[in-house]
């Protein structure tokens, strides 16, 4: 019998005793404390959320939640709770007329719409949720997902919209379909094919892990904003408010924000299911610091005070 190589010994050994190289660590991501801003029925499905966003990050090839003993994250993730609505899974006749249209193979009355078997086969499986659950829930959540420089790497709106048998189980599954589209996100933001400079390129192939890539952004090529930005000011000082939003939110000098003011509840079906919210002015931002922003108050129609929100003024 032929000598096995030392090479090969090793490679055995490795396999046999479990020992095996990590060419690829996942990237370490912060769950950030999620917000809520529609109203008190909303903070229910804070709880959920968390749990679910958690899960499938820790279930992702390319990510791993930050642990409480780590000194830091390559990205952040924030999440805020925008909509929250329970209803009656049949009383939305637009979503069960889509669905039925797409079971029956056409996104639109139009016959060229054409939709693929399995576009089909989960519109049929979603009429059927709807049709044995009495119960939807549907939640709509603002993301932000920044590396720890505080460049966007992703800011979008996605929505949840699941029935259930009860209450508890429709948010339960608007959540899980939640924390799903994000991960996805994550994923296909990962898989965007970013630049590496030649620095991360030229990496040692000897190394066990290897680094996450570094993406060249030009400077005037920032990150946008996200288009659904929301904050609070937290401090005033004459026309000047400090926003408690920094560079993670990628909020831009020169960027203009409407505000806020919470003004009574929004009630429907006997259910305080948010706020209200009148605009009463408009501010400039000036400075962005790593965690509040700056802006000066350009417009208003009444006084600006600290607990009013600020959010991304309509084009």
């Amino acid at each position: 019998m032929k000598k096995i190589s030392s090479l090969a010994l090793t490679i055995i050994l490795f396999f046999v005793l479990g020992i095996v190289p990590c060419f690829a660590a996942k990237r370490v991501v912060a769950v950030e404390p999620l917000q809520n801003v529609a109203g008190t029925e909303g903070a229910r499905s804070l709880p959920v959320l968390r749990e679910h966003i958690v899960t499938a990050v820790a279930g992702s090839a390319a990510y791993r939640v930050k642990t409480s003993t780590e000194a830091a994250a390559q990205y952040i993730l924030t999440a805020t709770v925008t909509d929250f609505s329970v209803y009656d899974s049949k009383s939305d006749k637009a979503k069960v007329r889509s669905l039925i249209k797409k079971a029956f193979g056409n996104a639109n009355t139009d016959d060229s719409s054409a939709v693929g078997n399995e576009e089909r086969e989960k519109a049929a499986k979603e009429l059927k949720e709807i049709s044995d659950n009495p119960t939807s829930s549907k939640i709509t959540v603002d993301v932000n997902f920044a590396d720890d420089k505080g460049s966007i790497i992703f800011a979008d709106t996605f929505t949840g919209d699941k029935a259930g048998a009860t209450e508890e189980k429709a948010i339960y599954n608007a959540c899980r379909d939640l924390a799903t589209q994000i991960a996805v996100e994550m994923d296909a933001s990962l898989n965007a094919a970013p630049q590496q400079t030649e620095e991360a390129a030229d990496t040692d192939e000897d190394d066990d892990a290897v680094a996450p890539p570094k993406v060249v952004t030009p400077a005037a090529a920032a990150a946008p904003a996200p288009k659904n930005f929301r904050g609070t000011i937290g401090d005033m000082s004459d026309d000047i408010v400090y926003i408690d939003k920094g560079t993670a939110s990628g909020l831009k000098v020169g960027d203009t924000l409407a505000v806020l003011r919470e003004n009574g509840d929004v009630v429907i079906n006997g259910e305080i299911v948010g706020k209200k919210e009148q605009v009463i002015g408009k501010v400039t931002v000036v400075e962005v610091l790593d965690k509040y922003s700056v802006g000066k108050i350009s417009d208003s129609t009444a006084e600006i005070k600290k607990g009013d929100i600020v959010k991304r003024a309509a084009r």
